[in-house]
């Protein structure tokens, strides 16, 4: 009985055992038959199907890691292999795979470290193992070790289409494209489908502005693999530099469904949008660009120049300084971390980067001028007309370039040379209205008042609705003396907008000129219910109460221009001279201490505050306040 009992046991097991093999067999079968129809997604279902019923089956293992390669999911590729490697498989059977799988997620050192070439193997697996290496060395930098690598390769193999590959990337990245690219052609002739060999060939056309080649590459590579990450990166990189949105859209609509968190693919997208003139969109995708990759410089630069757009100077500051520290020499990052250095008013370092950059583009005019105008604003003037003038000579027919180059003559005292350069960018015709009012106000500068009211005139008739045409008309004919005929002006230029609060000023001196205090007052709160902060109306209300002997109106005043022009000293400094003058030295101590909060290090606002301290018996102070003058 116990004997009978056993026998049924065992039929019994060997039953199950039999029908578990063949249920794994068929889910193994299917999945071959799956690869044979070319429904590879099927095939890997059929095998997790197999591996669920024995997760042993080596002969799955390999087949599913060898999909997911196909796939390009070189960490799932690599767990299903090392599990084959865990259940003693053949190394013939996994070692090329774990290789592809590692160079699929960039792990190069693990290549150099753990597949080595075994003489056990087919030379077909040591030539494969080779050139595993070899691009493995390439990637790491290591040029003599991948020639080496791949010289080997074709030792075993003669003609290896990687092996020959390999050494012509050698070469060009050794930095010699001259050998390289006529190599690279003819591989390419040689086989004409290499997916690798066009890609960088490719990439070298694109990168030497042969736009036309390079796209043919990547349309060919396209074609024979719709998809292909690499070339729908290039392509899109070239639609975008030729400014074609339209095929840019559409490829970058297509990386999006293929890798849309890729930091480049985040990349192309914010160059789209900053083409396109939508910073914001640009300026997110390069903050999820820079939070993987924060190092990429060409996002650097973009997202500083946005910063700087944005008038976000200090961080934009610190963004384009690191790109120009990967890029030295660029040309365009020169330019944007020198304009961000002048508007943080970092004026030495400016100069710094801009003189590097002219030793660089010893030709560029811009640079010049940048550099010219940082000068000016140093006070070196002579060295900056001079840089000026030559960028003049570069471009004669730029007139904002001559208006600046005027600007610096006039620090200089050479009001005649001035006058001669404003004349020319006028003459330019280039409706650049600085010009001419600078053109005007340098003749009345020099008492040359015929000259102004013709320049203003001229300008009259250039532009007719222009109210700064007819007010500086009136300000050539009040210095003339007829201030009827400049009152008309100024009417004209209120006609023309009523918003141009200027001509009431102007309206105002006239009248205060002849002692007409409610005619003024009249002008100035004309100006005030226009723009209730404007600081010239404020200041003349501030006057006016002061020729009445009404100091309370006027303290009043100068408290109203303070408080309501927080970016000028002057209304504190003139409070602080009132108290003082009427022996409130308290009120005005008091006064000098809020401004010099506001601007600590203005010479004036220093000034006022030492004497108002001297006047207040705080005498040591005084003397720490004029020695920061």
């Amino acid at each position: 009985m116990d004997t009978s009992r056993a026998l049924l046991t065992s039929i019994l097991l060997f039953s199950l055992m039999s029908t578990h093999a063949a249920v794994e067999n068929k889910y193994l079968n299917e999945a071959k038959e799956y690869l044979q129809q070319g429904k590879t997604q099927a095939a890997v279902i059929e095998l997790k199907n197999a591996l669920q019923q024995d997760p042993a089956n080596i002969e799955a293992r390999l087949l599913l890691g060898k999909l997911y390669l196909q796939s390009g999911d070189g960490a799932s590729a690599e767990k299903e292999i090392e599990r084959a490697i865990r259940l003693d498989a053949d190394k013939a059977l996994w070692q090329v795979e774990l290789g592809k799988a590692y160079i699929l997620q960039n792990k190069f050192k693990e290549i150099i470290n753990s597949i080595e070439p075994d003489t056990a193997l087919s030379e077909e697996i040591q030539a494969e193992v080779y050139n595993l290496r070899g691009r493995a060395y390439l990637a790491t930098g290591a040029h003599a070790d991948a020639q080496e690598a791949f010289q080997q390769a074709l030792a075993l193999r003669p003609g290896d289409e990687i092996a020959e590959l390999g050494l012509i990337q050698v070469t060009i990245l050794s930095g010699d494209r001259q050998t390289g690219e006529p190599q690279l052609d003819s591989f390419l002739e040689k086989f004409p489908d290499n997916i690798e060999g066009r890609l960088l060939r490719g990439e070298l056309l694109r990168q030497s502005k042969q736009n036309d080649r390079a796209m043919a590459d990547y349309n060919y590579v396209l074609d024979k693999s719709p998809g292909n990450l690499r070339a729908l990166l290039g392509r899109t990189t070239l639609y975008l530099l030729l400014a074609n949105h339209d095929a840019a859209a559409k490829d970058l609509e297509a990386l999006a469904k293929i890798a849309p968190t890729s930091p480049l693919v985040l990349y192309l997208q914010a160059v789209f949008n900053f083409q396109q003139g939508k910073l914001e969109p640009a300026e997110e995708l390069l903050v999820k660009v820079l939070n993987q990759a924060p190092n990429h410089t060409q996002s650097q630069l973009i997202y500083g120049a946005i910063l700087f757009r944005k008038g976000e100077y200090v961080a934009a500051d610190e963004y384009l300084s690191r790109a120009l520290a990967m890029l030295p020499g660029h040309l365009q990052t020169i330019k944007l971390v020198a304009a961000v250095k002048i508007k943080l008013r970092q004026f030495d370092q400016a100069i710094s980067v801009l003189e590097a950059g002219l030793e660089d583009h010893p030709d560029d005019a811009q640079l010049r001028v940048m550099l010219g105008n940082v000068f000016l604003q140093t006070g070196r003037f002579e060295e900056g007309s001079e840089l000026l003038a030559k960028a003049v000579e570069q471009m004669p027919d730029q007139a904002a370039l001559r208006t600046q180059l005027a600007f610096g003559l006039l620090a200089q005292g050479e009001t005649k040379n001035a006058i001669d350069e404003l004349q020319s960018a006028v003459d330019l015709g280039q409706d650049l209205i600085q010009a001419d009012v600078l053109l005007v106000l340098s003749h009345l500068r020099n008492k040359e008042i015929e000259q102004a009211l013709k320049a203003s005139q001229a300008l009259e008739q250039r532009s007719p609705d222009n109210p700064l045409a007819f007010n500086l008309s009136g300000l050539a004919l009040m210095a003339s003396g007829d201030e009827t005929s400049a009152r008309e002006k100024f009417l004209k230029a209120l006609e023309l907008d009523p918003m141009f609060v200027t001509a009431h000023i102007n309206i105002a001196r006239i009248e205060l000129g002849h002692n007409r205090l409610e005619e003024t007052e009249a002008q100035f709160r004309a100006v005030l219910d226009k723009v209730p902060s404007n600081i010239t109306a404020l200041l003349g209300m501030a006057g006016l109460e002061a020729r009445r002997k009404n100091r309370e109106g006027m303290y009043d005043w100068l408290i109203k221009a303070r408080d309501l022009n927080p970016n000028s000293s002057k209304p504190g400094i003139l409070l602080t001279q009132s108290y003082l003058q009427d022996g409130e030295n308290l009120k005005a101590l008091r006064a000098a201490r809020e401004s010099v909060s506001s601007f600590p290090n203005d010479a004036e606002v220093l000034q006022v505050l030492g004497i108002a301290q001297i006047a207040t018996g705080e005498v040591n102070s005084a003397i720490q306040s004029f020695r920061q003058l």
